[in-house]
C-alpha cells in the first residue's frame, strides 16, 4: 500500500499489575471525536490478542492512547453501550487473517436521533445524501449543493477532530430543514421533479462515506440509508 505509514496510526492499550504490567498495541486507519473529545467512531486492526485486549478496554472505558503518524496522541474514551462490529482482513502470504473492529458510540448508533448527524465526508452530495437518508426527508439529490450551503452559513455544521476522514456533525432538526426546502420550492429556489416516479440517487459505497476523496463516478440506483 502506497504511503501507508502516512494513513495508519498505532493504538494502545496498557494494563496488567505493577509487578506484571502488559501492553497491547494495535493500529487505526479512521477515527473521529466530537467537539466534547469523545471518540464517536474508530477502525481498528491487529492481531487476535490485541485486538481482543483493546476491545475489552474500551467497553471498560481503561486508558487508550492512540498516536497518528504526525506524532499526536489521543486518548480514546467512547462512553459506555458501545457497538462493536467484527470481521477480518486476508492479506496474501499471511497464514491468518488480519482482525478488524469497527466500533461505534451510542451517540453514532443513534444518528440522526438527537437533532444532530454525524458525516465522515465533507463532499457535498455525500454529506447531503447522508443527513437526508437518517433525517428522512424528502430531497432530490440536485439540492445537495444550495443544501449544505444553507446549512453552512447558518452554522449548522461543526467540523469534528477526525484521522483518515473528513469528521463533521450537521446540528439541525427535521422540522428545520423540512422548513427549508419547503420555502426553496415554493420560491423556485429549489427545481422540483417534473416527472412522476422515483427520484434516483447515487449510489455511495461504504468507502465513499468513510474517504476524504472519492471517485465522482457513482453508480445510479434508488436513494437507501446512508
Amino acid at each position: 500500500m502506497k504511503n501507508a505509514h502516512t494513513r495508519i496510526g498505532t493504538i494502545e492499550y496498557a494494563g496488567g499489575t505493577p509487578e506484571q504490567p502488559t501492553k497491547s498495541i494495535a493500529w487505526f486507519d479512521k477515527f473521529a471525536k466530537d467537539e466534547d473529545g469523545f471518540t464517536q467512531m474508530i477502525s481498528i486492526f491487529g492481531n487476535d490478542a490485541e485486538v481482543a485486549a483493546l476491545r475489552a478496554a474500551l467497553i471498560e472505558r481503561r486508558v487508550v492512547t492512540a498516536l497518528t503518524p504526525d506524532g499526536k496522541s489521543y486518548v480514546i474514551d467512547m462512553g459506555d453501550k458501545l457497538s462493536i462490529y467484527k470481521g477480518h482482513i486476508q492479506i496474501p502470504d499471511r497464514p491468518r487473517p488480519v482482525r478488524h473492529l469497527v466500533v461505534l458510540s451510542q451517540p453514532m448508533v443513534q444518528n440522526g436521533l438527537d437533532g444532530g448527524v454525524f458525516l465522515f465526508n465533507r463532499r457535498s452530495d455525500i454529506a447531503w445524501a447522508t443527513i437526508i437518508s437518517f433525517l428522512g426527508l424528502p430531497s432530490a439529490p440536485e439540492w445537495a449543493d444550495q443544501g449544505m450551503r444553507w446549512l453552512e452559513a447558518n452554522d449548522k455544521v461543526t467540523h469534528l477532530e477526525s484521522f483518515g476522514c473528513s469528521a463533521s456533525v450537521a446540528k439541525v432538526s427535521r422540522d428545520e430543514l423540512l422548513e427549508w426546502i419547503g420555502n426553496g420550492v415554493r420560491d423556485g429556489e429549489l427545481n422540483f421533479p417534473q416527472k412522476p416516479g422515483p427520484i434516483l440517487w447515487p449510489r455511495y459505497t461504504l468507502h465513499d462515506l468513510f474517504s476524504e476523496d472519492v471517485d465522482d463516478n457513482t453508480n445510479v440506483g434508488l436513494a437507501e440509508a446512508a
